[in-house]
């Protein structure tokens, strides 16, 4: 009598369970805030830094871009106007103006805050050969840093804050890749008269 007792008590509780778990709903995957300049660097030879920007206000900041002949050239975020005096004095021959973000392909972007709740304060891309990354800072000094060198551009875990996204997030529907990013980066190897070997694209993960 005890044992069947026992074991009429043991198959209820298995029962709930299992209708609990086949009742409980899925936890969605929320999708990532990103933050797009409203600017980018007017070619692809040149490093991009984004600096003194703010997620809610997109116009706010200086896009930064400098490439391997030391020319620096700062636009004005806000306008796309190049700045010619102050701290951010553009050099003599750079490009009048950048590429606006409404005829760029995709590509890599920062989330715009970081895994603890911190607005974005500044994006850094390099396009150095060998070593191009894509780091982006945050007002709580969290640095979520990623290898645009390696397939899908994963988290680089020597610099970055180890909750942030594993990968960059990109604006290319149905990849993680930049697929920008790799042209560019692939014609900065040309221009400079080095092979580049690109890895097929993932897409799908």
């Amino acid at each position: 009598m005890y044992l069947l007792a026992a074991l009429i008590t043991f198959w209820a509780l298995v029962l709930d369970v299992h209708a609990s778990g086949a009742l409980a709903p899925r936890q969605s995957t929320a999708s990532i805030d990103y933050y797009t300049p409203t600017f980018f660097c007017p070619d692809t030879d040149y490093d991009s830094d984004w600096t003194n920007i703010d997620p809610t206000e997109p116009t706010a900041g200086i896009l930064g871009c400098y490439d391997t002949e030391g020319d620096q050239c700062f636009y004005h975020l806000g306008t796309g106007h190049k700045s010619t005096t102050g701290e951010y004095t553009s050099s003599s021959n750079c490009p009048s103006a950048p590429v606006s973000a409404s005829v760029e392909s995709c590509g890599v972007r920062c989330p715009s805050y970081s895994p603890y709740g911190s607005p974005i304060n500044e994006v850094d891309d390099n396009t150095t050969p060998g070593a191009a990354y894509f780091r982006c800072f945050y007002n709580d000094f969290t640095v979520c840093a990623y290898d645009l060198g390696s397939d899908g551009a994963p988290l680089d875990q020597n610099m970055s804050d180890p909750q942030c996204t594993p990968y960059a997030p990109t604006t290319c529907p149905n990849a993680r890749r930049s697929y920008k990013r790799e042209d560019n980066f692939t014609a900065l190897l040309r221009k400079k008269g080095i092979p580049a070997r690109v890895a097929a694209p993932r897409t799908s993960y």
